[in-house]
């Protein structure tokens, strides 16, 4: 410590999260330190016996700090050992099983990966790393989930375009979304269970209560309930954990001006950030809380893409009545998008001003948390522009690709039809090529029943389209 200040306490501070985990690895990080900056360590170095005397006066600081937490106890006997107990100290049950759940819940409150308040490392040729500066520089390769020499060979290679767009990327500037945080957590604060945000832990059912008859019939059917409930709740746990996690990164992220997401490739190069949890990649809830740090004007063009994107956020329209169910936006014109999102302004405007008391229109939308986020942005222009002002916006607007491997096979290729199935091609409406081939494969099959046994019966099981979706297919094509 007095050889090297600052370093020992900025890995001390790290070693109050209580996450066991991360306390090794800061402890491994911290030697490697000392290490390298030579610093002699030999008087910290104890045999067996020093250890044991360090931890006996450990325990007994402990126990005269908080008494209440020991009691004495006998040590558990082995079978066949006719060996006298020994009478040892003891933690109470229920202090054990406090300390553990603060511990998890300290965990939760550090991921493992945080944003960067300042600009990554610029990742380039010669083996030259980006992304996370200080401690943690260097940690990180170009490509994940490769071998070793299979990062060195690429970052031998000449490649500009892909260090530029890379770096460009990680160097967008973001901040968290502070109405939508707030609303969030109102959300969550009346028990959550709408909205894409899970129910409070204290709302998970419990296990049934043990019948008393013995037949062994009731006995498994019970056995089964359990072991049902027991996995939903699992499940429900990590959806609370993840949720908690993420709005705690929003949170601790909320007072910077601006914040940035250092990226990486993988095997394939796409792009993916390095940051835990919160993400400009992340579900709809994390999306929905980040902005871009910087705004611009909103003039007629990017009204348009405003509207595109959240109507997109809506995934199917609205429908017109009980007969006539709604149609999916991805099959939609830009042009009818943007008619859909004038045509609904009013529930936009109700959704903006009282998005807990009136989440009607959010509730239906695919994509409700980010669609929210639209409908406060496009309400706070609509108010601008009553008034006569530019709005500017800073709203990120979402596009995505059909199918991006074969659209760029079909450019590769100049496959016309390909490229028309992929939408690479320009054409009014888009095309699915996931329901096509859905389609193409059910012809196949049922042409195929006259004289195949297995495609007969897969049409007499699951009639003509059965479980073949287009959801079905899309996995096999990607």
């Amino acid at each position: 410590k007095a050889l090297a200040p600052n370093l020992f306490d900025y890995k001390m501070e790290q070693l109050r999260t209580g996450d066991r985990k991360r306390a090794s690895a800061v402890i491994t990080h911290l030697d490697n330190a000392m290490s390298f900056a030579k610093i002699d360590t030999s008087d910290l170095e104890l045999d067996d016996n020093e250890r044991v005397k360090a931890g006996i006066q450990c325990l007994d600081m402990v126990m005269e700090a908080v008494p209440q937490w020991f009691a004495e106890g006998k040590e558990p006997q082995h079978k066949g050992r006719k060996l006298a107990p020994k009478r040892v100290i003891l933690m109470r049950p229920d202090i054990w099983s406090a300390l553990v759940a603060s511990n998890e819940l300290l965990a939760m409150q550090q991921p493992i990966l945080m944003p960067m308040v300042v600009e990554p490392l610029p990742w380039g040729k010669h083996g030259q790393r980006g992304g996370y500066r200080f401690a943690m520089a260097q940690h990180h390769r170009l490509i994940t989930n490769v071998s070793s020499a299979e990062n060195k060979r690429v970052g031998r290679a000449e490649m500009p375009a892909v260090y530029a767009a890379l770096n460009a990327i990680q160097n967008t500037r973001w901040r968290v979304n502070a109405d939508l945080l707030s609303i969030v957590e109102e959300i969550l604060s009346l028990g959550g269970g709408f909205a894409g945000l899970p129910p409070a832990a204290h709302t998970l059912p419990s296990l049934p209560v043990k019948p008393v008859s013995d037949e062994e019939t009731v006995q498994r059917a019970w056995g089964r309930e359990c072991s049902h409930i027991r996995t939903e709740n699992r499940q429900r746990r990590r959806v609370i954990d993840k949720v908690a996690r993420t709005i705690d990164v929003a949170k601790k992220m909320l007072p910077e001006e601006c914040f940035y997401f250092p990226c990486r490739l993988d095997f394939r190069g796409r792009v993916y950030c390095m940051a835990s949890y919160l993400s400009f990649q992340g579900d709809d809830l994390s999306r929905s809380l980040l902005t871009f740090a910087e705004s611009k004007p909103v003039d007629a063009t990017a009204r348009r893409w405003l509207a595109i994107h959240g109507c997109n956020m809506l995934g199917t329209t609205l429908p017109l009545d009980a007969d006539t169910p709604g149609r999916k936006v991805s099959s939609l014109t830009l042009d009818e998008r943007v008619e859909i999102i004038a045509s609904m302004e009013q529930q936009i405007l109700d959704l903006a001003a009282d998005p807990v008391g009136c989440p009607g229109l959010m509730l239906s939308a695919e994509k409700p948390l980010q669609f929210l986020a639209f409908a406060l942005d496009w309400s706070a222009m609509l108010s601008a522009e009553s008034r006569g002002c530019v709005y500017h916006s800073s709203l990120p607007c979402s596009a995505d690709g059909t199918a991006n491997g074969l659209q760029h096979y079909a450019a590769l290729t100049r496959d016309a039809v390909g490229a028309q199935a992929v939408n690479v091609l320009p054409q009014d409406r888009p095309s699915d090529i996931y329901a096509v081939i859905a389609q193409k494969v059910v012809e196949y099959i049922t042409a195929a029943a006259p004289t195949e046994s297995q495609a007969a019966q897969w049409l007499s099981a699951h009639g003509k389209f059965g479980v073949l979706s287009r959801k079905t297919v899309k996995r096999n094509v990607l």
